[in-house]
């Protein structure tokens, strides 16, 4: 009897220490039935199998796919701010600078007749400047002169003919606004006024005309930066003018002075069309 005692205290501690499936029961054998109990608690072990959680990196990976695609749009958006910068027409260029050249051909009225209304126009060229004081706004300012003589000595006596031509001066001021530009063009609107005065004196009396003109043109100069030399321009245009000339003519065979006066509204370009390159064209190169 006191080994039996013993070997249910051994095998309690035996059982106490075992988790599942080796089961000691008492000699007596009536306890072994409490004994599965404990076993199912073994089951739980499956459960540290969420191995599925490994499955929570592929769903960063599969998220982390979009990002590209915003990396795209935003590396889209510096392709639209790529239009041209400020300053980088050739017109912006020669702000503030001084071009000099050809400001094209300005006319006047004159007679070296005893009847002044039997005119000519007589030309001279004007060289000169323009000075942009800002970006739309400049000033121009020229000078032209023209002067020729001359003579005829056919055979025989007395028949020696003067050929000389009246001496002309036409001062020009302009006042050149720039309305728009592009990359090598800008469109411009000059309000412009000349001054002139030709004489001519000889054997045949005294001759001279005052001219006096107001008006505006509208047209383009285009620089040359196409070729590398935005500092060249060439301007052409068509406007309207006002103009008004006086002309006087002492003849000595009469010994009366006689005076015209006439005043004429129209258009720069004259009856010819090819006239706007004849007589509006103007060349300048800014240093």
């Amino acid at each position: 009897m006191r080994l039996r005692i013993r070997g249910w205290c051994a095998s309690s501690a035996a059982f106490a220490q075992t988790t599942g499936t080796l089961q000691l029961s008492p000699v007596g054998g009536s306890a072994s039935a409490a004994a599965p109990a404990p076993a199912p608690a073994a089951a739980p072990a499956p459960a540290a199998a969420p191995a599925p959680v490994a499955a929570a990196p592929a769903a960063s990976q599969y998220e982390a796919a979009p990002a590209p695609q915003q990396y795209q749009t935003t590396a889209a958006a510096p392709v639209a701010e790529a239009p041209a910068a400020p300053g980088a027409t050739d017109h912006s260029q020669v702000v503030g600078h001084v071009g000099i050249g050809f400001l094209g051909t300005r006319g006047m009225l004159f007679s070296a007749d005893a009847d002044p209304s039997t005119n000519e126009e007589v030309l001279a060229p004007v060289v000169g400047m323009r000075y942009w004081l800002a970006p739309n706004l400049g000033l121009d300012a020229g000078l032209g002169f023209s002067m020729a003589s001359g003579s005829s000595d056919p055979a025989g006596p007395g028949n020696k003919l003067d050929l000389d031509r009246p001496t002309v001066f036409i001062l020009h001021g302009g006042l050149p606004i720039a309305l728009a530009e592009a990359k090598h063009f800008s469109f411009q609107l000059i309000p412009e006024l000349n001054f002139g005065y030709a004489a001519q004196s000889g054997d045949a009396g005294d001759y001279q005309a005052i001219h006096f003109d107001l008006g505006a043109r509208a047209g383009a100069e285009i620089q040359f930066g196409f070729i590398d030399i935005p500092q060249l321009s060439l301007q052409a245009g068509v406007g309207l003018r006002v103009s008004h000339d006086s002309l006087s003519a002492d003849p000595p065979q009469t010994g009366d002075k006689a005076t015209y006066g006439m005043t004429n509204v129209g258009t720069l370009t004259g009856p010819n069309p090819w006239n706007i390159f004849t007589s509006s064209i103007s060349a300048l190169y800014y240093l």
